[in-house]
């Protein structure tokens, strides 16, 4: 089972009562060759903050081979966090996908997670 998992500036926006700046388009693809069933988006913040992996958007999606599904998540779901690498994709069994990056931004991603500090 493979997933790719990437994360865009929500442009354009569709709703206009909410500014496009505000939010994210997370997106997952199955490029695996059997379904996978996804439980949702999450975000993982630091170690420092106390605060645990979070599902922000619970999905109760099925994906087939090439299928896609995307969600938007807010600004306000970072509590002040500046990367938005930060975002996993939860499958069904408890497995988490994270956007792809070269070996320097996962080593780096990595470092945040146990070092890494948040904003107030």
């Amino acid at each position: 089972m493979t997933l790719k998992v990437s994360c865009s500036r929500a442009i354009p926006c569709s709703e206009l009562e909410i500014p496009c700046k505000t939010r994210i388009q997370a997106t997952v693809l199955n490029t695996g060759r059997t379904t996978v069933t996804i439980a949702g988006f999450g975000i993982r913040y630091p170690r420092s903050s106390g605060l645990k992996p979070s599902i922000l958007v619970p999905l109760s999606v099925a994906l087939a081979p090439g299928e896609k599904a995307s969600v938007y998540l807010d600004f306000e779901h970072f509590r002040g966090v500046e990367r938005h690498d930060i975002i996993f994709v939860q499958e069904a069994g408890g497995k988490r996908h994270y956007p792809e990056a070269a070996p320097g931004g996962k080593i780096g991603r990595l470092w945040w997670w146990y070092r890494g500090k948040m904003k107030n």
